[in-house]
């Protein structure tokens, strides 16, 4: 008994750390999250992760999708944060979900170039879904939104890495996407 409380306990110590990391300014780590983030709690699940009620993040999520300096190909580290965000689009509740990915960049650089930048990078992540999920390339829709949406300050190099990533907004039934501004001031903790 003592040895089932023991395990119990720590599973749920390494559940709450997955869900702070998650909320910590929107982020997902897994496609768990993502669809949690995106839709809202599963049917028989419940909100597994504690994220719709605490985050103030339904219908969006960021993803850490790295790439190199000045590059759009995502980076092999990354690929399993692309692949959870595949998985998601394919899973039961996902596969009739569509979504925009909107890019975004820090603020090193030349304003318009990092405005192109965040829309291949965005469009990178859209034809690897396509590509190896075999996802209808009219579910996703892309933006580059460059260095003009930041979440958190680019005064420091740890601020600029957390404002480079994707976003991710269910589209699913809408025509025109109303993105809700970024939290002001936000700390992002890695």
């Amino acid at each position: 008994m003592k040895s089932a409380l023991c395990t119990l306990f720590c599973f749920m110590l390494l559940l709450m750390g997955s869900v702070l990391h998650a909320q910590e300014g929107g982020f997902a780590n897994n496609s768990d999250q993502i669809l949690e983030m995106l839709l809202g709690p599963g049917d028989s699940a419940g909100d597994l992760y504690g994220l719709t009620g605490t985050a103030g993040m339904s219908g969006r999520v960021y993803l850490k999708i790295e790439f190199d300096i000045n590059s759009a190909k995502i980076r092999r580290e990354a690929l399993p944060i692309a692949n959870a965000l595949g998985s998601a689009m394919t899973s039961k509740r996902g596969i009739d979900m569509s979504v925009l990915l909107k890019g975004h960049t820090d603020s090193d650089g030349d304003k318009k170039y990092n405005r192109s930048l965040s829309l291949k990078r965005a469009e990178s992540v859209r034809k690897y879904l396509v590509s190896k999920f075999k996802i209808d390339p009219k579910r996703i829709t892309v933006e580059g939104a460059g260095e003009d949406e930041p979440v958190v300050s680019n005064d420091t190099s740890k601020g600029r890495a957390t404002n480079r990533r994707v976003e991710v907004v269910n589209t699913t039934g809408s025509k025109s996407v109303s993105i809700p501004a970024p939290k002001k001031n936000t700390t992002v903790k890695w």
